[in-house]
């Protein structure tokens, strides 16, 4: 996923745009039943082009390549969030819910690594 990263970064570098990460974290370790059903979620949530994936048994990442506006990611970072606490096809919430969705946006000096970093230093809100 990093690779994935510090590719989209190096390719917006060149155009122009940023790349945002948003950071989904649990309190505590997500079953892989679980898991599948906040994958789903936030596949049908993210846009067209958005990497999603796994970060660890707690956390899960989407990668925002292509940004031209600073309030895009921060708008998917509501979307998301509204769908994991909310209902999907009379199916209940995710159990157990979310403890924080967040975000963090590249700026020319960014890495994979400072970007995941930033997104988790600020476990509440998009970052600009």
């Amino acid at each position: 996923m990093f690779e994935q990263i510090e590719s989209e970064l190096a390719d917006d570098r060149r155009r122009d745009r940023r790349t945002g990460v948003i950071v989904i974290g649990f309190d505590r370790p997500v079953s892989d039943a679980v898991g599948h059903e906040v994958l789903l979620r936030v596949r049908t949530t993210a846009r067209d082009g958005d990497l999603v994936g796994r970060l660890s048994p707690q956390r899960f990442i989407v990668v925002v390549p292509r940004l031209r506006e600073v309030d895009a990611l921060a708008q998917l970072v509501v979307r998301l969030s509204a769908c994991l606490r909310g209902s999907r096809d009379g199916i209940m919430t995710v159990d157990p819910q979310p403890s924080s969705v967040s975000g963090a946006i590249s700026d020319s000096r960014s890495t994979a690594w400072s970007l995941v970093e930033a997104a988790l230093a600020d476990p509440h809100r998009a970052s600009a």
